[in-house]
């Protein structure tokens, strides 16, 4: 005996998996700061934090002191989908590949510093001011802080 599925449950179907990605994206937007404009963008007229003004600072800390540096071009695309879903694990895959293309080109790093920022802007001022969104330590000897 075959199933028969009622016309009015297979028209649900596509309203249940929109629910999913959105459900979804408020989840990551809490948790792990993904841009709301990303992950099925229903948060993309809620807000002015499209990725695309998300600065990244990058700081290397070694025997001869530490220095800010901007993002290496080979690591780009990374830096940018980092700071789109800054989570842990992003920032610290992409801190290790800092660490490894500076030593690569002859310097010692043993900690790199990544830190995402977001403009929020004052209600009554309109006066924009940075945030950061997320900021992560990655020992080049040990776990990341």
């Amino acid at each position: 005996m075959r199933a028969r599925f009622r016309p009015g449950l297979l028209s649900l179907i596509p309203a249940i998996l929109l629910s999913i990605v959105a459900a979804a994206q408020v989840r990551l937007t809490r948790t792990e700061q993904l841009t709301p404009w990303k992950g099925g963008g229903f948060g993309m007229f809620s807000t002015t934090d499209d990725g695309v003004g998300r600065p990244m600072g990058i700081r290397i800390s070694g025997p001869g002191g530490d220095r800010e540096i901007g993002v290496p071009e080979p690591l780009a695309g990374q830096a940018y989908r980092a700071s789109l879903l800054p989570s842990r694990r992003r920032l610290s895959r992409l801190g290790h590949d800092v660490a490894g293309l500076a030593s690569a080109r002859g310097a010692e790093v043993s900690q790199v510093r990544i830190a995402v920022w977001r403009m929020s802007y004052d209600p009554r001022s309109l006066a924009p001011e940075p945030v950061v969104v997320r900021d992560l330590i990655v020992d080049n000897r040990g776990p990341e802080r």
